[in-house]
């Protein structure tokens, strides 16, 4: 068994053997995850993007866009509503009368729970991010208004599991809600933030 020790910062060496099988070297980025309680394993992020070309069996005919929407509309994700920042911040904080009208009538009226509205995990962390920048919010509300996302009949929160962990880790500690999340969507990176419900956002963000 190959072991490292862990240092009072925090960090470890990667083995020799272990850099070796997986192909790492200095600059490389490597990611945990979680395979079971208490129990992570070591995965090499080295792969060049273009190594995706080609890997399924390429059909007789080219596959239109056609019948690419045509299996999307029979997927479980198709028989939802799809909400985005815009619309949980207008719904939320009830603002904007004429755009807040449209939050209302799209969550209430067209959401259930037999159509829930889907709340991907990076609307989670764009709506913590305007909360905080654009309405001043305080921890302690945000965490709530988050809580009650997650337990909502009539939303599905993508990496729902994922997301009630972040969720509490960000009540008990300083850390920044969009570095919580264990998966790509952590990065905050350059998040676009429209206060607004329009589809087509403006060139500039703005919170209006």
């Amino acid at each position: 068994m190959t072991a490292a020790t862990l240092t009072s910062k925090g960090q470890i060496t990667i083995p020799v053997a272990v850099r070796e099988k997986l192909g790492l070297a200095a600059g490389d980025r490597v990611e945990f995850v979680e395979v079971g309680p208490g129990e992570f394993a070591l995965k090499a992020a080295t792969e060049d993007v273009r190594s995706l070309k080609g890997m399924v069996r390429r059909p007789s005919t080219p596959v239109s866009v056609g019948a690419m929407n045509a299996a999307i509309r029979t997927s479980r994700i198709a028989a939802m509503i799809g909400l985005d920042t815009n619309v949980l911040v207008r719904y939320i904080a009830q603002d904007d009368p004429r755009q807040t009208a449209k939050a209302v009538h799209l969550i209430e009226d067209e959401c259930s729970e037999a159509r829930p509205g889907f709340v991907t995990a990076i609307a989670v962390a764009e709506l913590v991010w305007v909360l905080e920048e654009c309405y001043q919010s305080a921890k302690a509300e945000i965490v709530a208004v988050l809580q009650r996302i997650l337990r909502a009949r009539q939303l599905v929160v993508e990496e729902a599991e994922t997301m009630w962990k972040a969720v509490r880790l960000f009540e008990a500690s300083r850390a920044d809600f969009a570095g919580l999340p264990d998966r790509s969507h952590r990065r905050r990176a350059r998040m676009r933030i429209h206060c607004n419900v329009r589809q087509a956002p403006p060139p500039e963000p703005a919170c209006v």
